[in-house]
């Protein structure tokens, strides 16, 4: 019996309150409430469940998979060639790369430290509108 999008969300969930996921997630609650009643989850929401809960994307919106990450990894390593493997320490270096870029624009931008931080504080802005 094939699961449904909605099953396997409950499945990842667990016995956890939407306040409880909403808290995990960085999402309103009201918000996890509605998915979890029905409403279309918005992709920014399924990749947040999945990096929280060590889910497997591919796995929560297909049911094709292992569930959890780790199985994911585990299974995509012995599948894979060295040189594929090379190619996605190289895409994973690239990706971190340009995040730190990120990170490092968004500090030394002058607008983005307040004025009642001292220097040696860290800044985190997000960008995602919730």
């Amino acid at each position: 019996m094939k699961l449904s999008l909605r099953d396997r969300l409950y499945l990842v969930v667990g016995r956890r309150s939407p306040r409880e996921v909403a808290e995990l997630t960085g999402w309103s609650g009201e918000t996890v409430r509605r998915y979890l009643t029905g409403h279309t989850p918005s992709t920014e929401f399924l990749a947040d469940l999945c990096r929280v809960t060590g889910t497997n994307a591919q796995w929560l919106l297909s049911g094709k998979g292992p569930r959890g990450i780790d199985e994911a990894r585990a299974a995509s390593m012995n599948n894979a060639e060295l040189a594929d493997l090379v190619v996605s320490l190289c895409d994973r270096i690239e990706e971190l790369r340009r995040r730190v870029e990120r990170l490092e624009s968004a500090n030394a931008a002058p607008d983005a430290t307040p004025d009642n931080c001292s220097d040696s504080e860290p800044v985190v802005v997000r960008s995602r509108r919730r």
